[in-house]
């Protein structure tokens, strides 16, 4: 009866965790945020000056 219960527990907790995972995929997906968003992007002396 333990490894019924144990495996009964295992599927549950895979299927929840892919059904996060795909939610958060999805809404992850939704934002449209500038790429250079939380980058490293490299600045000319110019730019620093301006």
């Amino acid at each position: 009866m333990n490894h019924t219960k144990y495996r009964v527990w295992l599927w549950m907790m895979l299927l929840v965790l892919v059904t996060a995972g795909v939610a958060w995929y999805l809404l992850a997906q939704d934002k449209e945020e500038p790429m250079t968003d939380g980058t490293l992007v490299y600045r000319t002396v110019q730019e620093e000056l301006a």
